[in-house]
């Protein structure tokens, strides 16, 4: 996979004609405690954007969208061989090395089973390349391969590569109210 990512944005000039506003290559941010595992923010906003625009990247807080805001993402996921040979970690380390990576992540992970994850969005998922499976707290779990897509409506659930190579997602979240939302604190304890 590749280390950057192209980023083509368009926008208006001062005549409101349409402009490539910026095309650049983004780099990634590696996770610490799961190598290979690659996170990508390519856009996104905590209030909608007023178009028409110049294309400037809007300012936003967390990883995650707040309602009414839109995160486009593109996550790597490392191999199941790579994944096996980790030693285990302690959820504490998880949850910094979320937050470093994808800041506000942590207080959505369940600390019962930290892979899992129940965020406020609905998520539109594309499996851009390898084999990944979703696995949901209810037991139920599908395969996916490149070019399927998955509708995620607030649901708790975990990505798992099983393939033997690395598995890349692109993913588009909106942020929506959800009342089942559990968040964890900074000290491991669950709320809601």
């Amino acid at each position: 996979m590749s280390s950057a990512i192209r980023r083509v944005v368009t926008g208006h000039d001062v005549n409101g004609k349409a402009v490539i506003a910026s095309d650049e290559l983004l780099s990634g941010d590696a996770s610490r405690v799961n190598p290979g595992d690659v996170f990508y923010r390519l856009w996104g906003w905590d209030v909608p954007p007023q178009l028409p625009d110049d294309g400037h990247e809007p300012a936003t807080e967390d990883f995650y969208p707040p309602c009414a805001g839109a995160r486009f993402v593109i996550v790597n996921l490392a191999d199941d061989t790579t994944r096996a040979q980790l030693p285990r970690i302690a959820l504490a380390d998880l949850i910094a090395d979320y937050e470093r990576l994808l800041p506000g992540a942590a207080q959505y992970v369940d600390p019962a089973t930290p892979r899992f994850h129940r965020t406020p969005t609905v998520d539109f998922a594309v499996v851009l390349s390898g084999r990944v499976e979703l696995e949901l707290d209810s037991g139920d779990r599908t395969t996916l391969s490149a070019g399927d897509t998955v509708v995620q409506n607030g649901t708790s659930h975990a990505w798992i590569n099983v393939g033997s190579e690395p598995t890349q997602l692109g993913l588009f979240m909106a942020g929506v109210p959800h009342s089942h939302t559990r968040t964890v604190g900074p000290d491991g304890e669950q709320n809601g």
